[in-house]
């Protein structure tokens, strides 16, 4: 894995930033629904994500919390990766890699591929800068 040091462009197009994903589809549809996003709780879409400079992504459950016992934000690490044309996140003890499809310091859009059942699932993530 080549690792893309927090001095890039793309780097900083996301660092110090906080993002809300505004849409997530899933292909093929799971359970008969391709937007993905429609199936979230309410408590689930006003979450809130950062990237800070040095590594470090933080997670804000947001205004509206699903459980109350839950901390407000987690924190866990991030790195571009591949040229910055991955992103690897690491929260809640969970490594994952997502292909970056967007990253304009606006708009960021990654997906990533999930295997169920014998079936591979992508998962497009729409998220918007604030």
């Amino acid at each position: 894995m080549e690792f893309t040091t927090l001095k890039s462009s793309a780097a900083e197009n996301i660092a110090g930033k906080n993002f809300k994903v505004t849409g997530c589809t899933v292909s093929p549809a799971l359970n008969g629904e391709t937007d993905y996003f429609a199936t979230w709780s309410s408590c689930s879409k006003d979450d809130i994500f950062r990237f800070e400079k040095g590594g470090v992504f933080i997670y804000d459950e947001g205004p509206s919390k699903c459980a109350t016992t839950d901390p407000q934000t987690t924190n866990g690490t991030w790195a571009l990766l591949n040229g910055d044309k991955q992103l690897f996140v690491t929260f809640n003890n969970s490594p994952t890699t997502y292909d970056i499809v967007k990253n304009d310091g606006v708009d960021l859009i990654f997906k990533f591929s999930s295997e169920s059942g014998g079936i591979v699932y992508t998962f497009t993530y729409v998220s918007k800068a604030f």
